[in-house]
């Protein structure tokens, strides 16, 4: 009897294996995953708006607290599972991915918290 209980319980870990990686999501590496505008705060009414293409380019605009507006082009960022990498700027730029699909973006001496420009949709409408 323990005997067969042990080969049965070894039978159902072995089943029970395969089903829950099979029922894991994988992380999305697509370039979609992160392409579109996202839009982003930071201290001193820092604001940052990002624009990222499906092709791995885009570009960063700050507008810092003295209204100055500046700009970097992004030739290359990638998807590396579900964390947003950019590769080469025109102006080194930080990613700090968060859990929640957002991440802090620093350049320049400008910190955003940033997030996907139609999460704001509905509040900038009410």
């Amino acid at each position: 009897m323990k005997v067969t209980a042990t080969i049965l319980a070894a039978s159902l870990i072995s089943l029970a294996t395969p089903l829950a990686d099979a029922l894991t999501p994988k992380p999305d590496t697509t370039p979609e995953f992160f392409a579109g505008e996202w839009i982003g705060l930071g201290p001193s009414n820092t604001f940052c708006r990002l624009s990222l293409d499906k092709s791995g380019r885009g570009a960063l605009r700050v507008r810092s607290s003295t209204s100055r507006v500046s700009e970097i082009k992004i030739e290359k960022w990638v998807n590396q599972s579900q964390y947003l990498q950019v590769l080469t700027s025109t102006t080194p730029i930080e990613i700090r991915n968060q859990s929640n699909g957002t991440f802090v973006l620093t350049t320049s001496g400008a910190v955003c918290q940033m997030a996907r420009a139609s999460d704001f949709d509905g509040f900038l409408k009410n």
